[in-house]
């Protein structure tokens, strides 16, 4: 492990890294001028990692570089918690995240304060790169208004998210779970988790549709082992509070049906547009379930899709 900073920090950052050499360099330029000065403390966790990843962040001095045989996003996070000391906010990030320095400050900013919050920025999908049917499903899925309603509201997903000194007494360490974002994301009332609109998180999705396939069946099964474990679990106040039952199948159809007669998005030229979308969202998500029902047969997981 590499030798921790001493200056006057005001923010510590977690980056559990995998195979990430041709990422980190970009993510880590984004905080250079504020881990020189003593401002910032990156905890860079390389966990099982087969690359160069260790050394490509060692090149940014003041990083602190921490490596495992580990090869677990949650063990890297409790790693850095270790690191981290005392030094609140704290944030834990993707190193495939791209952001700037004056987003980052904003994030630092919304953080520091008394009462618990937790805070992350606005997320926008680079998909130039993506074949396709990957462009495709992520045109769909932004045309649902549950999803967009989402991003506003939790988090979990943006690759980046944080929480001050009250925030983060109310866990203690992360479970071994697929979903660590999700776990974080449920210590917090909708009231009190931030998104911050100018501060944007770009996140690069799936080049190709396999490996679309591969990250919504980990989501699949990470959503699925997180609802597993918050049946067990009793959140003390002021998260103590009951969620309200799911409609039945045919509450549930109904209502998508009498938005489909109401809205009339089908018959205009841009709901047209999106059939090819629609067709291709629906083949990918049938693919993950299968896919997940494959996993969850295995000795490997005591996860059951639902």
């Amino acid at each position: 492990m590499d030798h921790l900073g001493t200056g006057q920090e005001i923010a510590a950052f977690i980056v559990p890294s995998h195979n990430e050499e041709d990422r980190i360099a970009t993510f880590l330029a984004a905080f250079q001028p504020q881990v020189a000065s003593g401002e910032y403390r990156v905890i860079v966790v390389a966990n099982g990692c087969s690359d160069a990843t260790a050394d490509r962040a060692r090149q940014f001095p003041g990083v602190i570089v921490h490596e495992t045989d580990v090869a677990s996003q949650l063990e890297g996070y409790n790693t850095g918690d270790d690191l981290a000391g005392d030094i609140y906010p704290r944030f834990y990030c993707d190193a495939d995240v791209v952001m700037s320095p004056e987003e980052i400050a904003l994030l630092v900013a919304t953080a520091t304060r008394e009462e618990a919050v937790a805070v992350a920025p606005r997320v926008e999908l680079d998909w130039s790169q993506s074949t396709w049917p990957v462009k495709a499903y992520y045109r769909m899925r932004d045309r649902f208004p549950g999803h967009k309603s989402w991003g506003m509201h939790s988090v979990a997903g943006k690759g980046f998210f944080g929480t001050n000194r009250a925030g983060r007494a109310r866990f203690d360490r992360f479970p071994n779970l697929i979903a660590g974002d999700y776990f974080f994301d449920e210590h917090f009332l909708v009231t009190e988790r931030i998104i911050v609109p100018e501060a944007v998180s770009i996140t690069r999705v799936s080049k190709n549709l396999a490996g679309l396939i591969r990250v919504r069946t980990r989501v699949t099964l990470g959503n699925a082992e997180m609802t597993a474990h918050l049946s067990t679990k009793s959140f003390p106040p002021p998260l103590s509070f009951s969620r309200p039952p799911r409609p039945k199948l045919e509450e549930r159809a109904r209502r998508r049906l009498a938005k489909i007669r109401n809205d009339h998005w089908w018959l205009n030229r841009a709901g047209i547009r999106a059939i090819p979308d629609g067709l291709c969202y629906f083949f990918v998500e049938q693919l993950v379930k299968i896919n997940v029902a494959i996993k969850t047969k295995s000795k490997q997981s005591g996860v059951k899709y639902r």
